[in-house]
C-alpha cells in the first residue's frame, strides 16, 4: 500500500511539475533554439539553455536574444513545431519601423497556447547572463531600448535603463528612443526617458526633433511634456520648418496654441 501511495504521489507531481528538457550541445550552440524559447515565452527553457552555456549575445537573423525578448509578444505552440512572432525594425522612407518576423523550427513543445506581453523575467535572465544591453540590431542600429520605446513597453524601458543602456543611442537616421516614443504618442515612456536624462533636443539626420514629430502627429500630451522639460521650440528641420510650422501644416490647433504661448 505504501509503494502504491508513493507511485500515485510521483504521478501527481509529474503532472504538476514539468521536467526540464535536456539539450544537446548542438542545440545549445544553435542560436535559433534560444531565440525560439524566448519567442515562445518559455522562461524555463531559456534558463536551462543559459545555464548550459548558451551565448546570450549570439545573433539569429539580425538580432540577439535580448532584442527578441523585447519584441516577443505572442506564443503559439504545436505538437511538432513552435512559431514565434517578434518585431524587427527596418528603414522605410527614411523612418525606422517595426515589422513582424515569423520563424518556425522543428523543436517539439507541449505547453498550451498562451498570449501575453514580453517577459521581464526573461530579459533579466539574459542581462544576468551577460547579454550586451547596448547591442545594435542590424543595419538600422536599433538597440533594445529603441524597440521598447517604439512599442510602448514602459516596464521594459525601465529595466533596460537600470541595466545601463545608452539612453541617447541613435539609429542610422538619427532617431533616439525619445524621438521614437514621441512620434508614436507614448507620453508615459516619453516622461520616463526625460526623467532618466534623455537629450530632449536630439535630432534626426533630416533635422526632426521629438517635439517636431509630436507636433506633426498631433500628440498634445507629448508636446506638453517636452515643452515643460524645456525643449528648444525654435529649431528648424532640414526643410526650414519648426515644430509650430509642422503643427500649423497639419491643422493641430491645440498644439499650435501651446507653442504660440511659449
Amino acid at each position: 500500500m505504501k509503494k502504491y501511495r508513493m507511485l500515485i504521489a510521483y504521478l501527481v507531481i509529474s503532472l504538476i511539475v514539468p521536467l526540464g528538457k535536456s539539450f544537446s550541445q548542438s542545440e545549445i550552440n544553435d542560436p535559433k533554439v534560444l531565440v525560439n524559447a524566448i519567442g515562445n515565452g518559455d522562461v524555463m527553457q531559456v534558463k536551462q539553455l543559459l545555464q548550459s552555456g548558451a551565448d546570450p549575445n549570439v545573433r539569429h537573423l539580425d538580432y540577439t536574444p535580448l532584442i527578441a525578448a523585447v519584441g516577443a509578444t505572442k506564443k503559439i505552440v504545436g505538437q511538432s513545431t513552435s512559431t514565434y512572432r517578434t518585431s524587427r525594425g527596418r528603414m522605410i522612407d527614411g523612418r525606422y519601423v517595426e515589422e513582424e518576423v515569423i520563424d518556425e523550427s522543428s523543436i517539439v513543445h507541449d505547453e498550451t497556447t498562451a498570449e501575453g506581453d514580453v517577459s521581464i523575467e526573461m530579459i533579466q535572465l539574459l542581462l544576468n547572463a551577460g547579454a550586451d544591453v547596448n547591442f545594435k540590431n542590424g543595419p538600422q542600429g536599433a538597440t533594445a531600448l529603441h524597440l521598447a520605446a517604439a512599442t510602448d513597453k514602459r516596464k521594459v524601458v525601465k529595466v533596460l535603463l537600470e541595466a545601463g543602456i545608452n539612453i541617447d543611442a541613435q539609429l542610422v537616421n538619427g532617431e533616439t528612443a525619445l524621438i521614437l516614443a514621441s512620434s508614436r504618442g507614448f507620453s508615459a515612456v516619453v516622461q520616463d526617458l526625460i526623467d532618466s536624462g534623455a537629450d530632449i533636443d536630439k535630432r534626426t539626420t533630416q533635422g526632426y526633433s521629438a517635439l517636431m514629430y509630436a507636433a506633426m502627429n498631433g500628440f498634445i500630451a507629448v508636446a506638453r511634456t517636452l515643452t515643460m522639460a524645456g525643449v528648444d521650440v525654435s529649431v528648424k528641420n532640414n526643410d526650414g520648418l519648426t515644430a509650430l510650422s509642422l503643427a500649423l501644416n497639419e491643422g493641430h490647433e491645440t498644439i499650435v496654441a501651446l507653442l504660440e504661448d511659449l
